[in-house]
């Protein structure tokens, strides 16, 4: 009897430690959405992020589709990936001019070279 007691008591103890712990965690709030806040539209509160739209579906309000929110969030980064793009290619293209430019100028150069050893040669 003694040792069931024992259990009982360890097991409570137990239980209580989980309840205390599980208190100071926002079950709403995931670890990939920091972003997470509590909303409130016509007197609804949702727990969602801040930039997810509040749509009206004939009678409810409920959140955008996860789909919607995601397929902007995504358009969003393929705009700002489209950007980037466009930079490195004008980086690029820039690099190239200025390959050509120091290939003329080099080529010009050695040239200059060639001649002033020419005016050297023909002086000796």
């Amino acid at each position: 009897m003694r040792g069931l007691k024992a259990i009982v008591f360890m097991v409570s103890f137990f239980l209580s430690m989980v309840q205390v712990l599980a208190q100071g965690v926002d079950m709403s709030k995931t670890f990939y959405d920091k972003e997470k806040g509590e909303r409130t539209a016509e007197g609804l509160n949702f727990a969602i992020a801040e930039d997810r739209r509040i749509v009206r579906n004939g009678q409810f309000i409920e959140p955008e589709g996860l789909d919607k929110y995601l397929g902007r969030k995504f358009d969003k980064m393929t705009s700002v990936l489209g950007e980037i793009n466009g930079a490195i290619l004008d980086m690029g293209q820039r690099l190239s001019r200025l390959e050509s430019s120091m290939e003329k100028f080099i080529k010009s150069q050695r040239g200059r070279e060639v001649e002033s050893q020419r005016g050297t040669e023909s002086k000796s």
